[in-house]
């Protein structure tokens, strides 16, 4: 990511308590100027600011001169660490303090790094970091309605007089940005207990809406959700975890984090950087999911998928909680991470309460996570429950006995995770009639390769299946040193493995497509 930009770099001057004025077509102090700046606990030296006039001053038109600016240098970044009071609830923070007064690109800011975090192992320190600098370089709520349009042009009109927005300020003192950069949807979540309707702040940028559509393949998507939980510095400063785990810039739940389209695609609608994308990751929780993955809740996203009988991943219920299911990147599968929470949670109710066990309909169920809203997901936290598997993880090289391979799964780099279709559940047709029930499977692990013309073809023993490029169930029938693998399996969309040119068809994903 490069940053356009005219060296030196003059810092805007600033003004005492009693602010800034207008005299004579120009911006000056009613008061007194600042003779020097502060970031956090660091006092910004008085020689990287620029000029300053007093409004009552007519005796000198510049109460302090310019200094010399930044030179050779894009963002200033003062790091220290965090005090105790900022660090309640959180393991590290970022605060904006000073911008370009001529684009409103970050200058200066400050993060401050928590002391439990230097425990933490140096692969998530980074992660945390990178979070950290993501939200200095403007993810923040703070400059929405400060973005530029490519050309320069502020994206939320401006008074001619002072250069700050017109469109108003929240109750925080914020102002608010341009519908067309962002705004506030009011929204009806169903949960297990009731409707929850809510206010949530979503981005309409171009780039934005422009990536969601592709990696959702949500076409007709007209705005994309930001964190709504109302915790400070959580909300509207992330994208929202549910939608976008994963994603660097959503709030930790225990996934690896990466730098993806999404985030790069908003550092371009800020106008203040030029972006290539050539190293960021393709998101695979979610992907191609639709747009009701992004607009309804989990728990209404769950109910449609098995009506349509399709898997929920990466959300799931309790048919998941003791039935293997694959994990949102294929690598392997999982169970349904179900627990305990608090009924009074607005989210609380995401799973319906058991309706076989009579005591635990007393409690409330959902996800372990509030960062996802509570919704359960697929996870490996309860591995030792599949002890009766060869292995759960797909992508590692195994060697299996014939005689215990009974589902013809293959462990390896070119393997997959594959959903069985629970409507036909698989099963052993042994040579003497006899048919052993796999039902408990539920997922297996299977070679696969991608096909120029056909698209992924899935590979079970000495057969190979083509898949229709937009998934859906196929049934198998694969003979074995044993008898027939009888049953159905859901085939993944084929753009969520493939190439896109591999593929039969050209779905919505285009240049953000998964290679293999």
């Amino acid at each position: 990511m490069d940053i356009p930009t005219i060296q030196p770099k003059l810092l805007a001057r600033l003004c005492d308590s009693l602010g800034l004025g207008f005299q004579k077509g120009r911006l000056c102090c009613m008061g007194n100027c600042v003779p020097q700046g502060t970031c956090g606990s660091f006092s910004v030296p008085g020689h990287l600011f620029d000029k300053c006039r007093i409004c009552m001053d007519t005796s000198a038109d510049n109460a302090i001169p310019s200094g010399v600016g930044l030179h050779g240098t894009d963002l200033l970044l003062y790091v220290e660490i965090g005090g105790d009071n900022s660090c309640a609830d959180a393991d590290a923070y970022a605060v904006i303090c000073l911008s370009d007064d001529r684009t409103d690109r970050v200058l200066v800011a400050n993060i401050g790094v928590c002391r439990e975090m230097l425990s933490f192992p140096t692969s998530l320190q980074i992660t945390v970091f990178l979070h950290e600098i993501g939200h200095a370089l403007g993810l923040d709520t703070t400059v929405y309605a400060f973005l530029r349009h490519r050309d320069g042009s502020p994206r939320t009109p401006r008074n001619s007089r002072t250069d700050t927005p017109i469109v108003g300020q929240d109750v925080n003192g914020l102002y608010i940005p341009k519908n067309t950069t962002g705004l506030n949807v009011n929204v009806t979540l169903q949960t297990a207990s009731r409707n929850v309707r809510k206010t949530i702040f979503h981005l309409t940028l171009p780039t934005v809406l422009q990536v969601a559509r592709r990696v959702f393949n949500a076409p007709n998507l007209v705005s994309f959700p930001m964190e709504d939980l109302d915790i400070p510095g959580f909300k509207n400063s992330h994208f929202d975890g549910r939608t976008a785990q994963g994603e660097l810039m959503t709030q930790p739940s225990g996934a690896p984090q990466k730098i993806t389209h999404l985030l790069l695609a908003y550092m371009y609608d800020t106008g203040w950087y030029d972006v290539s994308a050539a190293h960021a990751t393709v998101p695979t929780w979610g992907l191609l999911a639709g747009e009701e993955f992004v607009t309804k809740s989990c728990y209404e996203f769950v109910k449609l998928q098995r009506q349509r009988n399709k898997p929920p991943t990466p959300f799931c219920g309790w048919p998941e909680y003791n039935t293997p299911t694959c994990l949102p990147d294929r690598s392997g599968y999982g169970l349904c991470d179900i627990v305990q929470i608090k009924s009074r949670a607005w989210d609380a109710h995401k799973v319906d309460r058991p309706d076989v066990n009579v005591l635990l309909r007393r409690y409330s169920f959902g996800g372990r996570y509030l960062q996802l809203n509570h919704c359960p997901v697929i996870t490996d936290t309860r591995k030792e429950k599949l002890w009766y598997r060869i292995s759960h993880v797909c992508n590692q090289e195994l060697d299996i006995k014939p005689t215990e391979n009974l589902a013809l799964e293959n462990f390896g780099s070119n393997s997959i995770c594959l959903d069985h279709d629970r409507q036909d559940p698989w099963r052993v047709q042994l040579e003497n009639g006899i048919e052993r029930d796999l039902g408990n499977f539920g997922a297996s692990c299977h070679a696969y390769q991608c096909t120029q013309g056909k698209g992924l073809e899935l590979i079970f023993g000495n057969s190979k299946y083509t898949c229709p490029s937009e998934g859906g169930s196929i049934k198998l029938t694969v003979a074995t040193d044993s008898g027939q693998l009888l049953g159905s399996v859901h085939c993944p969309i084929c753009e969520t493995i493939c190439l896109r040119d591999h593929c039969q068809t050209v779905s919505s994903l285009g240049q953000f497509a998964k290679g293999t």
